[in-house]
């Protein structure tokens, strides 16, 4: 399945690998943050939000591990882009929606 988030459409597994790489460079209170995410959409089966103020949370860390010496240039990328769409929503003050 393809997610939708407010970027480009990345498959479930990306959204798995991503999680992976994530993981291996936060320190342990942001990857509680990050997994909340990467939680959701493993289980998620079909459209999901995410509060405004959970998806501020998960933005921060996510540009912590995209900006991270350890993180590969490609997969920070990726953190990146997850990033800005999670801020852009809570910018706005809006869900963030996943699809």
């Amino acid at each position: 399945m393809g997610w939708s988030y407010g970027g480009p459409t990345r498959s479930a597994l990306q959204f798995e690998n991503l999680a992976r790489q994530v993981a291996h460079v936060l320190p342990s209170g942001l990857w509680r943050t990050a997994r909340v995410l990467f939680d959701r959409v493993k289980r998620a089966d079909g459209p999901f939000e995410i509060a405004p103020w959970d998806a501020h949370r998960i933005g921060v860390a996510l540009l912590a591990a995209a900006t991270h010496p350890k993180m590969p240039a490609d997969w920070g990328r990726f953190a990146r882009d997850v990033a800005a769409a999670a801020d852009a929503a809570a910018g706005a003050g809006t869900p963030w929606r996943w699809s």
